[in-house]
């Protein structure tokens, strides 16, 4: 973690415009080890008390708490339980945004550490484990020593670091319209002052002190796809007495894995569209009236989504009406495409390797279909 989190700390004070000043950049790098075991502590409380999206009531207390004892203006509650904190450097400059996201995952931790998660919460009305899965404590811990770290050469920053820490990154909860950022946004997170750039990062499993990325798409537009399909109940020994869905739904599958493999030219826009869950039935013998599946289709191309999406309708209509069903097919975008902006991406890549090491950073990472959800 040391040295990611002196990339991120090396690239984010020369993005806030303290290049101007001619950062010292073995002091950025002596200021990182200062605050590095603080980030430490910070990652594991934050990995032993995960919260679920819009739950993140202690890690925002955490956070916010943090920020006002380094002299920043704080925001809470923006987006429920999301914080935006303002650094003002000591010079006029430009206006950058460095954010984190800070919920967990509805899953069991079975990893045996000393701060592993035994926490629970409430999801879709189920008591259910928590764990932070995802990395996010590590992004909040990291951002949170990034602050430090720049609020300790305020003097030397010509510009503005807004500082956001979003919730419900893994999508809008069941029954939110939104999700964090899209919902930070609407309740100005980003206006007063107004970025003009946003840095993030994401920790992956890999090589310790590695950084990768690049410009121009980099992670999938994400879409949750829902089908739902009626027939016709009847007795499991009488098929032809009513409409099977199960039928159905498999035949939905298999049109959908075709159309992906068959109308889409891989070597120019990676797609991914999965049917996920398949829920019917009660009863092992009863031929069920109605089926719902759901899934995720990842995509790098808006045409090529809009056109996949149309002809997977069609398709699905057609097969449910050779078997006397219907189907209702829903699409619902869950994150847009993370778009690398080629000229900053440019500007960075010496920035990186300063702080990362020679032949530590990949400025060429095939693009990933795992998307950055809002």
């Amino acid at each position: 973690m040391r040295r990611l989190f002196a990339a991120s700390a090396m690239a984010l004070l020369l993005a806030a415009g303290a290049a101007q000043a001619q950062v010292d950049t073995a002091g950025v790098d002596a200021a990182v080890q200062r605050v590095l075991p603080e980030v430490v502590a910070w990652r594991r409380d934050f990995h032993q008390h995960p919260e679920l999206g819009f739950a993140e009531t202690r890690s925002a207390g955490v956070i916010a708490d943090h920020l006002r004892s380094l002299g920043l203006e704080v925001r809470t509650g923006v987006g429920k339980t999301g914080v935006v904190g303002i650094l003002r450097g000591a010079r006029p400059g430009r206006t950058v945004a460095l954010r984190a996201d800070m919920d967990a995952l509805p899953v069991q931790e079975a990893t045996g550490l000393d701060f592993a998660s035994s926490a629970t919460g409430t999801y879709m009305g189920n008591t259910v484990p928590v764990a932070h899965a995802c990395g996010h404590d590590m992004h909040m811990a990291m951002l949170m020593g990034a602050t430090e770290v720049l609020a300790g050469m305020k003097d030397r920053i010509a510009g503005t670091v807004v500082f956001v820490f979003q919730p419900a990154e893994e999508g809008a909860p069941p029954g939110e319209p939104k999700g964090g950022a899209a919902l930070m946004i609407a309740e100005g997170a980003l206006n007063d002052p107004k970025p003009e750039a946003i840095f993030g990062l994401h920790v992956v499993p890999g090589r310790p002190g590695s950084v990768f990325y690049r410009p121009e798409g980099f992670m999938a537009a994400s879409d949750r796809v829902d089908i739902r399909l009626k027939g016709k109940q009847t007795h499991g020994a009488w098929p032809w007495r009513g409409v099977d869905v199960i039928a159905v739904a498999g035949q939905v599958v298999e049109t959908v894995n075709t159309l992906t493999a068959r109308t889409v030219d891989p070597t120019t826009t990676p797609t991914v569209f999965t049917i996920a869950t398949i829920n019917a039935g009660v009863r092992y013998n009863i031929i069920p009236d109605s089926a719902t599946l759901s899934g995720t289709l990842r995509t790098f191309d808006t045409a090529q989504r809009d056109a996949l999406v149309a002809r997977a309708e069609t398709a699905i209509d057609h097969v449910a009406e050779a078997y006397g069903a219907t189907a209702e097919f829903g699409v619902k975008q869950n994150a847009a495409l993370v778009f690398n902006d080629p000229g900053l991406s440019a500007w960075l890549a010496p920035v990186l390797t300063e702080a990362a090491g020679e032949g530590n950073v990949n400025p060429a990472t095939p693009p990933t279909t795992v998307a950055e959800v809002t």
